[in-house]
C-alpha cells in the first residue's frame, strides 16, 4: 500500500476541565475563550461583589432614614418614597432585563447596569431635595435590575461541572450577607463618617448640598461601581448568538412592569396606607387620596384603602401578562417569560420554594431588627452589628454548600439548609427576651448555617436544566419570584408585629 504524505495538522487548541462541556470530551477553546477560562475565578469576585452592591443597598437606607428625613424635613410618608421606590422599580424590571441579557448580551446589560447603578448612587448621595433623591433611587434600583440577574445568568453559563457548585456558593454567600452588610457599613459611615465627609466637603460645598454623612453611604458604592465596570470588561467574555435577530416584546415588557410594580407596591405599603382601611393619606403629584375637606386632617372612619383595589388590578394585569405570553409563544414569537421553561420540574418547583424561602428569610430579619431596636433599646449600627455572627457562618457554609453539593447533590444540601433554618427560626422564637444577651447568638449563628447551605445551590437546582441560551430570563424569573417573596414576607410579618404593638 502506497504511503502518502498529508500537512503537520495544526495544534490542537487547549481545553480545561470545568469548560462549558469538560464533563464529555475535551471541547477546544480560542484564544479569547482561553483567556476568559483563566479568568472566570475573576469575573465570580467582579459579579459577587455587585450582587453585594445591590443587595446591601436595598437595606442600607433603613439605616439613613432618620438622618434622610431630618436633611430634607421630609414627613415620614414622603421619605419612606426613597426606601419604597428602589425595591419597586427593582422588582418590577427583573425580568425584563434578563430576557434582554439574553438577547443583546449579558455583559453588556451588566456593565450598563453597573454606570446606571453608580449615577443613581451618586445622584442620590449629592441629592439637593428629596424629590432629586426619590429619582436617583428609581435610576439605583433599575441598574440594579440590571446587574442582578446578569450576575446569575453570567455564573450559570460559565461555570459547569464541579465548579458550578461551587461558583454558586460564593454567589450565596454574597447574597446571604449583603443583607447585614447594609446596616453595619450604613451605621458606621453615618455615626463615625464627619470625618471622611469633612475632607471632601469642597465637593459638596461646591454642589450647594450639606455634608450630611448619610450621604456616604451612597457615595461609597461609586468606587465599587467603577471597579465593577472595568473588571468586568477585562474578565468577562460575552457569550451570545449574533446569527439570530432578535425582537423585544414591548407588550410583554409593559404588562409585566405594571403587574409587578403594582403587586409588590401594595405590599410594602399595605401597613402605611392600610390593607382594608385607609391610614394615611396618598399623595403623588395632583393624585391624592383620600380627598380631605379644607381643615381636616384625620381621615374619616370607615374610608376604604386603595391598596386591595391596587393589588386585585396588579393580579389582572399578570394574568394578562400570562395569557399574551402563552399566546406569543404558540405563534412562534419571541415572549418576554416562556412560561413552556414550567415544564423542567426543577425550575417550577424551584420557583416556588425560592418564593416560600424568601418569605421567611427577609421577613424574619425584619422581626429581630425591630426586636433589637425596640426591646433591646440597640441603635443603628448596633442592631447591624448583631447579625455578625449571622453573616459569618453564612458566608462559611455557602462556599461549603458547593463542595458538598459535588458529592452528595445539591438536593440534599438545600434540604439541610431549610431544615437548620425551621430549628433556628423555633429556637429563636424561645429566646427573643428583653434580657437575652448571648442567648442569641448560636440560634443566629444556627440560621447562617442554614441560609448558607440552601439559598445558592437552590438557585444551582432551579436552573440546572434550564438551557444555557435562556439563562439570562429564568435568572431574572428567579431574582422576581425572591424579591416578591420578600416583599410579601416583610408586609405579612410587619402587620403582625405592628398589629401587635398597636
Amino acid at each position: 500500500m502506497a504511503v502518502t504524505s498529508t500537512p503537520a495538522e495544526p495544534a490542537a487548541p487547549v481545553s480545561a476541565p470545568g469548560y462549558p462541556g469538560a464533563s464529555g470530551p475535551a471541547v477546544p477553546m480560542t484564544a479569547a475563550e482561553e483567556m476568559a477560562y483563566k479568568r472566570r475565578w475573576i469575573a465570580l469576585l467582579i459579579l459577587s461583589l455587585s450582587l453585594v452592591l445591590v443587595v446591601a443597598d436595598s437595606t442600607i437606607v433603613n439605616i439613613a432614614f432618620p438622618a434622610l428625613r431630618k436633611t430634607f424635613g421630609a414627613s415620614y410618608a414622603d421619605a419612606e418614597w426613597i426606601n419604597s421606590i428602589y425595591s419597586l422599580v427593582f422588582a418590577a424590571a427583573l425580568i425584563t432585563w434578563g430576557k434582554l441579557g439574553d438577547q443583546f448580551g449579558r455583559r453588556n446589560i451588566f456593565i450598563a447596569g453597573a454606570i446606571t447603578f453608580l449615577l443613581g448612587s451618586a445622584g442620590t448621595g449629592f441629592a439637593g431635595s428629596l424629590g432629586a433623591a426619590i429619582f436617583f433611587r428609581a435610576l439605583q434600583g433599575m441598574g440594579g435590575a440590571m446587574m442582578s440577574p446578569s450576575t446569575l445568568s453570567i455564573i450559570s453559563s460559565t461555570f459547569k461541572g464541579k465548579e458550578r457548585g461551587a461558583a454558586f456558593g460564593v454567589w450565596g454567600a454574597s447574597a446571604g450577607v449583603a443583607a447585614a452588610i447594609g446596616p453595619i457599613l450604613g451605621g458606621w459611615l453615618i455615626t463615625h463618617g464627619q470625618g471622611i465627609a469633612s475632607t471632601f466637603s469642597f465637593v459638596f460645598n461646591g454642589l450647594g448640598v450639606s455634608t450630611d454623612t448619610w450621604r456616604l453611604a451612597f457615595l461609597v458604592n461609586v468606587p465599587v461601581g467603577l471597579f465593577a465596570i472595568f473588571g468586568s470588561i477585562w474578565a468577562i467574555r460575552e457569550k451570545r448568538d449574533n446569527t439570530i435577530k432578535h425582537t423585544i416584546d414591548v407588550v410583554g415588557i409593559i404588562l409585566a412592569s405594571v403587574s409587578l410594580g403594582l403587586i409588590v407596591f401594595s405590599a410594602i405599603e399595605g401597613q402605611n396606607y392600610g390593607w382594608l382601611q385607609a391610614k394615611a393619606v396618598f399623595k403623588v403629584g395632583s393624585v391624592i387620596y383620600p380627598q380631605l375637606a379644607d381643615g381636616v386632617t384625620a381621615i374619616p372612619a370607615g374610608t376604604v384603602s386603595f391598596i386591595p383595589f391596587l393589588f386585585v388590578i396588579g393580579i389582572v394585569v399578570f394574568s394578562l401578562f400570562v395569557v399574551w405570553e402563552i399566546w406569543q409563544e404558540r405563534r412562534g414569537g419571541e415572549p418576554l417569560f416562556e412560561f413552556g421553561m414550567l415544564r423542567y420540574p426543577s425550575y417550577r418547583f424551584g420557583l416556588f420554594t425560592i418564593m416560600i424561602v424568601a418569605l421567611g428569610e427577609f421577613g424574619i430579619v425584619l422581626g429581630l431588627s425591630l426586636f433589637f431596636q425596640l426591646a433591646k433599646s440597640l441603635d443603628a449600627f448596633q442592631t447591624g452589628l448583631t447579625f455578625l455572627p449571622f453573616a459569618i457562618v453564612t458566608l462559611i457554609c455557602a462556599p461549603l454548600a458547593g463542595v458538598l453539593s459535588s458529592r452528595i447533590g445539591s438536593k440534599w444540601v438545600v434540604t439541610t439548609g431549610m431544615t437548620l433554618e425551621a430549628i433556628a427560626l423555633f429556637l429563636i422564637s424561645r429566646t427573643m427576651y428583653a434580657d437575652a444577651t448571648w442567648q442569641l447568638i448560636p440560634p443566629l449563628m444556627i440560621y447562617g448555617a442554614g441560609v448558607g447551605l440552601a439559598i445558592a445551590q437552590l438557585a444551582n437546582i432551579t436552573l440546572g436544566d434550564v438551557p444555557p441560551q435562556k439563562a439570562g430570563v429564568g435568572s431574572g424569573a428567579t431574582n422576581t419570584i425572591r424579591q416578591l417573596g420578600s416583599s410579601l414576607g416583610i408586609a405579612i410579618i410587619g402587620a403582625i408585629l405592628f398589629g401587635t404593638f398597636a
